[in-house]
């Protein structure tokens, strides 16, 4: 019970394989995801890509409601379902992904 870090105190002894050791701040399910809702007409889209080959890409989809609250609405992962692996994609073809989204 002396574990500090309350990520590594929830996987080692509640055995809470979920959780992320060294994000950039505190996720939880409860907190940060809400019921789908309609995009809003008005909000401009926002795309963000954090580049990767050999290891997993993801693009993100993004708007900014009137209040200022961010939401990211769909993600294109890139990974080949092996942990840690990228799916190795063309510029040509991801471009293709971008404009086109799942």
């Amino acid at each position: 019970m002396s574990i500090s870090d309350p990520a590594l105190r929830r996987a080692w002894i509640l055995g809470d394989w979920d959780v992320f050791i060294g994000q950039a701040f505190y996720w939880s399910q409860r907190r940060h995801v809400i019921p789908d809702f309609p995009i809003p007409d008005y909000v401009p889209i926002i795309m963000t890509y954090d580049w990767g080959y050999g290891k997993p890409f993801s693009i993100g989809w993004w708007f900014v409601d009137a209040d200022g609250r961010v939401y990211r609405f769909s993600e294109w992962y890139g990974w080949n379902k092996t942990p840690d692996e990228g799916l190795r994609l063309e510029d040509s073809i991801g471009t293709v992904g971008i404009r086109n989204p799942i």
